[in-house]
């Protein structure tokens, strides 16, 4: 990604992280704590899609945009293949359950059940890139 580009795109990911945090702030005094809790699992989800398909990559191809903390510690992102396993396994195991649910209970289940299954396909993408990915690491210097 061109420099330019990576810094445009760093800038505008920083403000929208800034906002999603600030509006965790906001809800708190009008949420009751279970709707607070739902809205930080769902913006959690997209922080942390944010940081490993996104932003990681840019910095580890531009350092220079890279948060401090990204850059004081050694991010590694790879799993090795017995936990990639095991997760796939898990997640295996909820895929089926939920096949066997809507054979049995159709659109009793709801809607709900996409939104797991979309999160079940992100997990499975994170496992294909988790397995020992080369380059996922950030070092203190910004290179891989």
């Amino acid at each position: 990604m061109r420099r330019e580009a990576a810094a445009e795109v760093a800038a505008a990911l920083d403000r929208g992280v800034a906002e999603l945090n600030a509006a965790c702030r906001a809800i708190e005094p009008l949420a009751p704590a279970d709707a607070q809790a739902l809205w930080r699992l769902h913006v959690a989800g997209v922080l942390g899609a944010l940081v490993t398909h996104v932003l990681a990559p840019i910095w580890r191809e531009h350092p220079e945009f890279a948060p401090p903390e990204a850059t004081s510690l050694e991010h590694d992102f790879s799993l090795p293949p017995e936990a990639v396993m095991r997760c796939r396994a898990a997640a295996s195991e909820v895929r089926n359950a939920i096949s066997r649910l809507r054979a049995q209970l159709g659109a009793e289940l709801g809607g709900g059940v996409n939104e797991v299954e979309h999160r079940l396909r992100e997990l499975e993408e994170y496992l294909d890139r988790a397995t020992g990915a080369v380059g996922s690491r950030i070092t203190s210097t910004g290179a891989p």
